[in-house]
Parts: structure tokens; sequence; C-alpha cells
């Protein structure tokens, strides 16, 4: 499965993580919204835990 996991920094009103996955017709859809801190499940073929809370906030 493509997965797109993108992490910003200067995200408006802070920090944020983004993982977005099942494309149709080269549209990604939102699998996970967050902010950093929040822990990000990552399905297979990875299938693992992503902890954003050690992620640099500054």
């Amino acid at each position: 499965m493509p997965l797109y996991l993108l992490v910003d920094r200067w995200a408006p009103g802070g920090p944020t993580v983004t993982l977005y996955g099942e494309p149709k017709e080269d549209v990604y859809r939102v699998l996970h919204a967050g902010k950093f801190g929040d822990t990000i499940h990552l399905p297979e073929p990875f299938g693992l835990a992503v902890d954003t809370g050690v992620f640099p906030a500054g």
C-alpha cells in the first residue's frame, strides 16, 4: 500500500503530522491527522507505531 507521511514543523497552529494512503485517481486519502506528540500507526507492510513526541518542535 502506498503511504505518504507529511511532517510539518511550521504548520499554522503548531507542528502537525498527516498520514495519507489508499490513493485513488492520484488523490490520497487522509488516514490520520494530528499534532506532534500523537502516535501514528503505519499499516502493513510497515506495521509500526511512530511516536511523534520525540520530533523537534522548534
